[in-house]
């Protein structure tokens, strides 16, 4: 017999050796299986004593069946407790027919049933209860009487519905082809990974080719209650005779031979050991060889086993398939395209899908199997997402049935889907086209029931019995249309059309309403809740009111779509019937963010019919290649909500985006320097497309919550295991730190990115539950404030919270202290003075919120305690209000630039004379304007010290006054430089080298010197030239002493490097000059100039975004005179900062917060957007 391999192991070929192993291991289990312990006489005679005492074994059920036993059980253990008929097993062991019929017409009255067909199965499923726990069977007399109790008296009563009177849909190719394009080329959604999209793909079509129940290729097993119901139930396997409970038996000694016989009679669990889903071990695949045409091709063999009743009574099934000539409905290769990305295949070859429709079978064989590997036969191929990771649980059948909902509707389907529909398309696919036994066979029924014509067959008569009696050609593709659900299919529909002036507009739910003033009495005017004598039914009554008003959208959404499928064609008629034009409508453009699945639409979508097979053989290899590609992609905004990176600097050319059909990004289309507001971890996602990948953030402190919520904590988790962590970006992934502060610190000194410390990320997970206790209890006030019922005193509260008012852009109106009481769930007032005595101290965490219907601007505060300083503080808090809150720095800080302004006017007087010379390189013009800056610096050192430079420092104080006390803004190092020159112009002794060791990155360098180039109309400068050499050169200055160099020198030195070592360079000869004689002199009026325009757009494009961060949900709002927060109606944009950092929130329409990470761009990220 010949082998393939050639290498050998101890003397055998590598294929004996391993057949060995596996033929050991098999070998070693069987043994072991053997050796299961046996009964000896007298355990088989106690064996037989004990089931003397068994008066009945209960029947098998299925875990589902048992499920739904502890659900009547737990109907009837709560109607026993209500209807106080007494203990619910003596009841029912003791049960009569009216008993039963009184508990039936107790289900209907408190549960939701629609159709009496959930009638009969509660009545079927009260039998297994009444089986299980008497151990007889429930007499038939009585059955038949609560059947006919039901059907004629309780049915009419409560106008119970006969089963599928809605109708029952059913799919055909034309259906199928609709949701696959859309699923591929149109929706919008934003999925964990688009590994779900192929998913989806793949279940749609295994759906309709098989007929299967979707519990056969997802998890559809519901979880069992953790009640206990279950063991209470079924943990015996057989119920007793009366007289076998005697003590005797209980009493006696519990060895191991008796444990082993009572465990003949327990419940034991059976583990099925592999996934209830499709799993590898269920698909074979293979090359076959046509035999007629002789041509190759691949082929996939699917054994259901997972069918309804497969517990009871297995029924596997096998599906073949064969390539689909129409691509979009390929199933082969949509499951190649999974396995190639789960790496399946056992042969290390097969690596791409050419290799695989490539090979062949030997000549004298029809097939060759491709294997699966051992480790991957269980997993499911069809699997979840847990965050942003694959994992290797199959996917629920609950997100299978949403998606196919949600994307039927989008695509214009007047009714949602379910997987029953491709079920009931299949079964009626073969229906006449097959003979009924394989019908039967596929749909997995058994023909004695004759299941299919009683649930399964199309209400719709697909034939034209009007044209066959009048001998008529039949219009067989016009009944083609009428019997499935295309019919009525309208593309201009989606899945939520309700207007928004329908929502505003919309009339109060009286019931609603009703509640809410309920509420209201019972809270008598009070806040507090808790402790509150009526605390049980006011958040009783509050979760009711939540839930009917999510039910109340439900409803709007629902019928408002139905109003439109109704009344749409009579609009269309009246329409034509004035002569007005037809709408149009054009089908919609490809326009996806991830260009793989750009491409795969393409291909999939606008397939040509007159390819040939070679042509198709080319187009499935590559689009089994592009599903593989974006199996491992993922969006996290969506398309239109991504911006395009702002430039650095408007005169300097950035690196140009890469065309789009490069889908395989290299290292170098990364820049090493990163800006503020990109993100160090998704710089190096490679699941996320170019410009989710270079995405940069409104705001640093945006960036660092998203970095800190959704990055941190893995690598926190890294640290604590000991394990080595990495940087994600392309050119770093070879380094390895040691500790996040080692990964810090090389992302701010690499990557220009300054992450928070660890002790501002202590500070901000400490903070934030606090202003959302706060909120929460503002978002619960809805009358107006009231006097305490209770009084905390202010010095035992842990802090203390701050809201100002005052209108936007305007006077402010109040301040107002509250600290916490009740365990943190409410709040009460307090005064500032009760802070003051208390030595509370204004911490730098804040959230801004603005009322854009009312004007309002509200600004929320947090205080504490500082027990460490008393009294200085105190002292330095006498008002408290107007030194340190941020609605007074602005007016303060106009104030002081007016007044230095004042001052300042008619003082001017000319710069020194300087001396000019031009010279060769740019060492040498550095040196000139050394000596430049020598001579001024003399001439200033003649003048009096009363009569310093006054025009430079007015030119200084009116770039730096405006922005004092925020934050440097633009170009953090020209701000520093200038901040060093009047420190050392006026002799203030200041220190700014904190602000120096903090501010000295590269991003910063390259921004400073960008805005030192003085650039002629289409002169143009590459980014990545100066990063080029501001990165050695940094790095060249840290080996020289690093820290230990002030940071003027330091900047200084980073600059002679560049400038000594690049004199070639394009911009170092055009431009080093202008960066010399700026570190060499006081920067110029127009360098400041350029800076401080910059600066004024930056403001007013932060403050429109803020603007159009708020939402135009309106409802009433409260009069003057309550609380003043607009707590449950406000349209917000909001900030919130920890240490200079500031966080985004909105509120929905419920009022409650919701955390958006860059609401004021809408870009998306947090991933809690409704977008």
């Amino acid at each position: 017999m010949a082998t393939v391999a050639t290498a050998t192991r101890g003397g055998l070929h590598e294929n004996h050796a391993s057949f060995l192993e596996r033929f050991h291991a098999r070998q070693a289990q069987k043994q072991a299986a053997r050796q299961q312990p046996t009964l000896s006489v007298e355990e088989h005679a106690a064996h037989r004593a004990q089931l003397g005492n068994v008066r009945f074994i209960k029947p098998k059920y299925s875990d589902q069946t048992e499920i739904n036993v502890s659900g009547i059980f737990k109907k009837w253990k709560r109607y026993c407790a209500d209807m106080e008929v007494g203990d619910w097993k003596a009841t029912i062991e003791n049960l009569d027919r009216g008993t039963v019929q009184d508990f039936l017409l107790y289900v209907c009255e408190r549960y939701k049933i629609t159709s009496w067909g959930s009638g009969h199965e509660y009545i079927r499923q009260f039998q297994q209860l009444y089986t299980t726990v008497n151990g007889q069977y429930m007499d038939r007399n009585d059955t038949k009487e609560l059947y006919k109790y039901y059907r004629g008296i309780l049915v009419p009563l409560f106008g119970h519905r006969a089963p599928n009177i809605d109708g029952k849909p059913v799919l055909n190719v034309d259906n199928l082809r609709v949701i696959l394009t859309f699923n591929i080329a149109y929706d919008a959604s934003i999925f964990p990974g688009e590994r779900h999209r192929i998913n989806l793909a793949g279940c749609y079509q295994l759906l309709c080719y098989t007929g299967a129940r979707p519990a056969e290729l997802v998890d559809g097993e519901r979880r069992k209650p953790e009640d206990g119901s279950i063991k209470e139930l079924f943990g015996q396997k057989a119920v007793q005779s009366s007289s076998s409970g005697s003590g005797e038996e209980q009493d006696a000694p519990a060895d191991q031979r008796s444990e082993l016989l009572r465990g003949l009679l327990s419940q034991e669990p059976v583990v099925r050991g592999r996934p209830k889903a499709l799993c590898y071990e269920d698909i074979m695949m293979m090359i076959v060889r046509h035999p007629v045409t002789g041509r190759c091709m691949p082929a996939m063999a699917i054994k259901f086993i997972h069918h309804k009743g497969a517990d009871n009574r297995p029924k596997p099934t096998i599906f073949y398939f064969t390539p689909a000539r129409k691509l979009l409905f390929c199933a082969i290769s949509t499951i190649l395209a999974i396995a190639l990305h789960d790496q399946a295949f056992d042969a290390p070859s097969l690596t791409n899908a050419a290799i695989i429709l490539k090979s062949k079978p030997p000549r004298f064989m029809h097939c060759i199997p491709l294997r699966w590997k051992k480790e991957m036969l269980l997993t499911p191929v069809f699997r979840r997402y847990r965050g942003a990771e694959l994992s290797s649980e199959a996917m629920l059948y609950s997100k299978l049935r949403d998606d196919i909902g949600q994307q039927s509707l989008d695509s214009g389907y007047e009714k949602k889907w379910t997987p029953r529909f491709a079920r009931r398309g299949a079964g009626n696919a073969a229906n006449g086209d097959a003979p009924d036994s394989v019908r039967d066979q596929l749909m997995r029924q058994d023909p004695r029931f004759m299941t299919f014509q009683s649930a399964y067959l199309n209400e719709n008569v697909n034939f034209d019995i009007q044209n066959a009696f009048l001998e008529e050609e039949k219009e067989s593709q016009l009944f083609r249309l009428f019997a499935h659900v295309s019919l009525t299919r309208d593309p201009r529909a989606t899945a939520d059309m309700v207007p928004d002036e329908v929502w505003a507009n919309l009339a109060p739910d009286p019931e609603i309403v009703e509640l809410e003033e309920q509420r209201a009495q019972l809270k008598q005017g009070k806040y507090r809740i808790a402790g509150h004598e009526h605390e049980k039914q006011i958040r009783k009554l509050t979760n009711v009111i939540r839930v009917k008003r999510t039910r109340r959208v439900k409803q709007v959404v629902k019928e408002y779509r139905e109003d439109y499928f109704y009344h749409r064609p009579t609009w269309d008629i009246e329409r034509q019937v004035r002569g007005e034009e037809e709408e149009e409508y054009e089908e919609p453009v490809i326009d996806v963010t991830v260009p793989e699945r750009g491409k795969l639409a393409e291909i999939l979508c606008h397939q040509p019919d007159d390819l040939t097979e070679d042509q198709i053989a080319q187009r499935r290899i590559e689009s089994i290649d592009l599903m593989v590609a974006l199996c491992g992609k993922r969006e996290t905004a969506k398309r239109s909500r991504i911006r395009q990176t702002t430039k650095t600097c408007l005169s300097v050319k950035t690196e140009p985006l890469e065309t789009e059909h490069e889908t395989l990004p290299s290292p170098h289309r990364f820049p090493l320097l990163l800006r503020a507001g990109q993100c160090p971890d998704c710089i190096g996602d490679e699941r996320l497309s170019r410009e989710e990948r270079t995405f940069t953030y409104c705001r640093p402190t945006v960036m660092n919550d998203h970095f800190d919520d959704h990055h941190l904590v893995r690598r926190e988790q890294a640290e604590r295991r000991g394990e080595m962590i990495r940087c994600d970006h392309p050119d770093c992934r070879d380094i390895k730190l040691q500790h996040v502060n080692h990964f810090r610190r090389h992302v701010k000194e690499v990557h220009g990115v300054t992450l928070r410390t660890s002790e501002q990320v202590r500070q901000r997970r400490q903070r934030k539950p606090k202003f959302t206790a706060f909120m929460t209890w503002v978002d619960s006030v809805t009358t107006s404030l009231a006097s305490n019922d209770t009084y905390t005193p202010v010095k035992n509260a842990p802090y203390a919270v701050q809201v100002v008012r005052q209108v936007n852009f305007g006077p402010q109106e109040w301040i107002r202290y509250f600290i916490p009481a009740g365990g943190g769930s409410v709040f009460v007032e307090a005064t500032e003075d009760d802070l003051l005595e208390a030595n509370f101290e204004k911490l730098n965490s804040y959230k801004n919120f603005r009322c854009a219907k009312h004007d309002r601007f509200f600004e929320v505060n947090l205080y504490q305690k500082n027990a460490i300083n008393t009294h200085h503080w105190r002292a330095t808090l006498s008002r408290p209000s107007r030194d340190i809150d941020l609605s007074f720095q602005q007016k303060r800080t106009e104030v002081d630039s007016d007044e230095i302004e004042k001052a300042t006017e008619g003082l001017q007087q000319p710069l020194p004379s300087t001396l000019h010379h031009e010279a060769s390189t740019p060492r040498a013009q550095h040196e000139v304007a050394e000596r430049e800056n020598e001579v001024r610096l003399s001439d200033c050192d003649k003048r009096p010290a009363s009569q310093p430079d006054i025009v430079t420092s007015k030119n200084l104080l009116r770039f730096l006054l405006p922005i004092s006390g925020t934050s440097l803004r633009s170009d953090h190092i020209l701000t520093l430089l200038a901040l060093d020159w009047v420190n050392k112009e006026l002799a203030l002794g200041l220190d700014f080298e904190n602000r120096w060791d903090a501010e000295l990155n590269s991003s910063n360098i390259i921004l400073f010197l960008c805005d030192c180039f003085e650039m002629s109309v289409g002169d143009i400068v590459e980014v990545s030239e100066v990063e080029n050499l501001v990165i050695p050169a940094i790095r060249h200055v840290e080996l020289l002493g690093g820290h230990q160099i002030p940071g003027r020198d330091r900047l200084q030195g980073i600059v002679d490097h560049i400038l000594d070592h690049n004199p070639t360079v394009d911009w170092v000869s055009k431009y080093g000059a202008n960066v010399a004689r700026v570190l060499a002199s006081a920067p110029n009026e127009e360098l400041l100039e350029r800076c401080r325009d910059r600066n004024s757009k930056l403001q007013q494009d932060e403050n429109s975004h803020r603007i159009e961060a708020a939402h135009g949900r309106h409802i009433e709002t409260q009069d003057e005179g309550n609380f003043g927060f607009y707590s449950s109606d406000r349209e917000i944009a909001d900030d919130f900062g920890y240490d200079d950092y500031r966080h985004d929130y909105d509120y929905d329409d419920s009022g409650s917060m919701k955390d958006f990470t860059a609401c004021d761009k809408e870009c998306g990220y947090c991933g809690h957007c409704d977008y």
